[in-house]
């Protein structure tokens, strides 16, 4: 699919009435290519025009800037949607939608909310008690999928990384586990930010033991899944480092960068214990 450039055209004309877009539908669900076409780049104007506004909208309830609705964005999002299972979703609409314009617009704000995930903004804009409240009401939900609970899922981290970590900071270390589980990173832009906010909330460690931590926990770049714990035991509470090479040569990277000399510099609120 060619990439969709929210601002190569303008609508100039009415909005589509239902049959219209009905048409347009079942031509992106038979070729997305069409979209390449005049009539596809009207059709990519009239959804920019009627849609883009309501994921703002959407976006603005929880606290984020335009920044995060995009019109190149949210067009990508709805298109790919629309498109996937070889346009199952597109075809639905067109053929039973009673509205397919109201329709398109929850699908917009649906999958808008998708790729912002759970959190949405960056825990560096959180307030505590914010925080707590999103914790508290995370830790209680259910999962009626084959994934290992999210309570699980920190205990069984805090278990495999407690040998390795300083003993004062083995209790503090179950309550960081327990955020950035909540918490999974959702834009690399704002991981600076995150690892702030974890340290300005967990004091007791250092800067270099919250990035231990995080590297460790959420796994690090450029291969995050292959060496994130956290998503070793969602997939598997069965799961052991020792069998796997990444997560294995991880774990000795922890255990360096939470015993190293940089490491030890102590927090002033260790001092003061």
């Amino acid at each position: 699919m060619n990439e969709i450039r929210a601002d190569e055209a303008k609508s100039d004309g009415a909005k589509l009435d239902g049959a219209g877009l009905r048409a347009l539908l079942r031509q992106l669900a038979k070729t997305p290519e069409f979209l390449g076409s005049p009539e596809g780049n009207e059709f990519l104007s009239q959804l920019e025009h009627y849609l883009v506004p309501g994921a703002r909208t959407a976006a603005r309830r929880l606290g984020l800037g335009d920044e995060w609705a995009q019109p190149h964005e949210v067009l990508h999002t709805l298109i790919v949607g629309l498109c996937s299972d070889d346009g199952k979703v597109a075809t639905h609409i067109a053929q039973t939608a009673i509205d397919p314009w109201a329709y398109l617009a929850r699908c917009s704000t649906k999958w808008s909310h998708d790729l912002w995930g759970s959190r949405g903004i960056s825990l560096g804009q959180l307030s505590e008690a914010r925080v707590e409240a999103c914790l508290l009401t995370q830790q209680h939900q259910t999962r009626d999928d084959a994934l290992t609970s999210l309570d699980q899922v920190v205990v069984l981290t805090h278990r495999a990384l407690a040998p390795h970590t300083p003993q004062d900071l083995s209790r503090p270390l179950g309550g960081l586990l327990s955020w950035l589980a909540n918490n999974p990173p959702q834009r690399a832009s704002h991981e600076t930010a995150d690892r702030a906010a974890a340290a300005r909330a967990f004091r007791q460690f250092t800067p270099s033991q919250i990035a231990a931590v995080v590297n460790i926990a959420w796994g690090g770049r450029p291969r995050r899944r292959e060496t994130s714990l956290l998503a070793a035991f969602l997939m598997n509470p069965d799961f052991r480092p020792s069998d796997s090479p990444t997560h294995a040569r991880a774990l000795l990277h922890y255990r360096r960068a939470m015993r190293s000399q940089q490491a030890f510099e102590t927090p002033p609120e260790r001092m003061a214990a």
